[in-house]
């Protein structure tokens, strides 16, 4: 049995929480500092306070790669956004630039995520479903949107890399002969 927020008792076998769902952003309300999903930020982590700076899950920044504003629940999100604040407060100005990553390691299971995924994107499977070894690759009008990996750690570091720079064609990831690795080592 699981319960709801208003007390009513639902049967359940198992049930899944989670947990960081919404943004603590209540003192930087208190502090008259935009929020809306999150403390607003610029590129650079400066909130509507130019004396105020927001890293982390808590933040709703511009994500030049999603091309969008939008706040991450990841750790690479909290450290890249910390070094670009920290960066930018010291006089080097930095400004947010990273690909999305996300991973999580269950049982025996590491699943790593690079990008952002659409249920509008055509997907590629490299790899063995199977066997518990694959990545699919998501493509958008022909960008490469997202990898995501199941037990492929390889394949998902040069995701990673292919990410920030060249763009395989779905044609190349297709072909499971074809190594990625010659993309990223390309000039």
């Amino acid at each position: 049995m699981s319960g709801s927020a208003q007390g009513e008792r639902l049967p359940a076998d198992l049930v899944v929480v989670g947990i960081g769902g919404i943004p603590n952003q209540e003192l930087a309300q208190a502090a008259d500092i935009t929020c809306t999903n999150g403390i607003v930020t610029n590129e650079f982590g400066q909130s509507s306070d130019p004396n105020i700076w927001a890293a982390g899950d808590c933040t709703n920044h511009p994500n030049h790669f999603a091309g969008l504003r939008l706040r991450l629940e990841s750790v690479q999100n909290a450290t890249d956004q910390g070094r670009s604040v920290g960066s930018t407060i010291a006089g080097s100005p930095l400004p947010y630039t990273s690909v999305p990553r996300f991973w999580s390691d269950q049982y025996e299971a590491k699943l790593q995520i690079v990008g952002l995924v659409s249920r509008d994107d055509e997907q590629v499977v490299r790899g063995s479903i199977e066997d518990g070894r694959f990545s699919i690759f998501s493509f958008q009008h022909g960008r490469l949107l997202s990898v995501e990996s199941v037990n492929r750690p390889g394949e998902q570091m040069i995701s990673r890399r292919l990410a920030d720079a060249v763009s395989p064609t779905r044609l190349q990831v297709e072909d499971s002969a074809f190594d990625l690795r010659h993309l990223v080592s390309a000039p």
